[in-house]
């Protein structure tokens, strides 16, 4: 055991060495090591389905407040106002909360289509094209998200009255 001592304190510094040098690397040309440590950028399909969600979760929450959901015409302010803001929110809080990845504001359907007794938050995805919730729209029908797992059934067995 004494013989490895001296080789495993040789890699114990070279490692540090190493990384020494990457750090030197780094803040010397940050282009150089760019590639090395690459960052994740989500997806605009995962953006919007990320806002679908949250939306979806406040819907909810508001069904909760007020034993209705907000209705089509009106719930961006019906949302807002419960978020509590007290004047109509800006067009950048629209933008941030309320569009999706591709710049267009989200669409709204209550009571669902896709969810009967319930809602629908949905975008036309990448190309814009109504597609009937197939192809890339994205919506909170589909059940890929965590949120919604056991979440249909609590809500369309409770007394919450329409959207209006």
């Amino acid at each position: 055991m004494k013989k490895m001592q001296p080789y495993l304190n040789c890699l114990g510094i070279l490692l540090i060495c190493v990384i020494a040098v990457v750090w030197v690397l780094d803040l010397l040309f940050p282009q150089l090591t760019e590639r090395w440590f690459v960052s994740y950028e989500p997806s605009p399909e995962f953006v919007t389905a990320k806002k679908i969600s949250k939306l979806h979760e406040s819907c909810c929450a508001f069904g909760t407040d007020f034993a209705r959901f907000p209705s089509t015409d009106t719930w961006i302010d019906e949302l807002a106002r419960s978020w509590g803001a007290q004047t109509e929110i800006s067009q950048e809080e629209r933008q941030l909360y309320f569009y999706d990845a591709w710049g267009r504001e989200l669409r709204y359907r209550c009571p669902g289509r896709f969810n009967p007794g319930l809602f629908d938050i949905y975008s036309f995805g990448p190309d814009g094209v109504d597609n009937g919730g197939e192809k890339d729209d994205i919506g909170n029908w589909d059940g890929s998200f965590p949120s919604f797992n056991g979440l249909w059934d609590q809500l369309t067995k409770s007394n919450y009255r329409d959207c209006n």
